[in-house]
């Protein structure tokens, strides 16, 4: 992410808590993880990513900006609906 100007250095994972899924009105998941074990009472979108895993920096790359691409999308639609 650095090389694109945003400074992720300070960041940690957060470990997920199904006893929040509550709080949230869409949970986006990667088309590769197994969401049978979740139960989401929200609006559910599987994102067809490819894991980059055990591939070199321009998979990485490219799966980065996949995502971010994704996200301006959702973003726009969000605003759309307020």
């Amino acid at each position: 992410m650095k090389e694109t100007g945003i400074d992720i250095s300070g960041n940690k994972p957060v470990q997920y808590d199904p006893n929040r899924l509550y709080e949230f009105d869409r949970m986006i998941y990667p088309d590769n993880l197994q969401v049978d074990t979740f139960s989401f009472r929200c609006e559910e979108e599987q994102w067809p990513i490819r894991s980059p895993e055990k591939e070199g920096v321009e998979v990485w790359r490219a799966v980065r900006d996949e995502i971010w691409s994704r996200m301006e999308h959702l973003v726009k639609e969000m605003e759309q609906r307020s």
